[in-house]
């Protein structure tokens, strides 16, 4: 397996990586929107986006964007069939390496399943809010700072 740059051609399988990682969410939609592939596309020239490749396909997807003093990863979509937590953090860990001059990295987290927020944990990540959903969805909001702010 391989993480290297996504690209305008790549839209197609991001979509059905995203529908995959929906899928296996139940009740994830009613937080967050499914990306249509113009909106994909837009943030493929916008956005850092990694992909894990693996047996001539994508396994996983991550996307992040500068805002500054925080990088906020806003997608980290790995479908249950290919779930490894080492994927997920390799996915992040490359991610954050691409901003090497950021300190503070936030993500916004939302699962149905509390063990796969364990992922976050294992990459350094630590939860700062917390608010569970009428449909049983649990958000969190982790943060991860790379060195001490200025």
């Amino acid at each position: 397996m391989k993480i290297v740059q996504a690209a305008a051609g790549d839209t197609e399988e991001i979509l059905s990586v995203q529908a995959r990682h929906f899928a296996c969410e139940p009740g994830l939609s009613a937080i967050q929107s499914m990306e249509n592939a113009w909106s994909i596309e837009h943030s493929l020239k916008t956005r850092i986006w990694l992909k894990a490749e693996r047996r001539g396909g994508i396994a996983g997807v991550v996307r992040g964007q500068d805002r500054g003093r925080i990088v906020y990863v806003d997608a980290l979509w790995v479908p249950d069939f290919a779930r490894r937590t080492e994927l997920c953090v390799l996915l992040l860990g490359e991610l954050e390496g691409r901003f090497p001059n950021r300190a503070t990295f936030h993500v916004r987290a939302a699962h149905r399943n509390a063990k796969c927020f364990d992922v976050y944990k294992k990459a350094g990540y630590e939860a700062f809010y917390e608010e569970r959903k009428e449909n049983g969805i649990l958000l969190r909001l982790y943060e991860k700072r790379l060195i001490a702010p200025p």
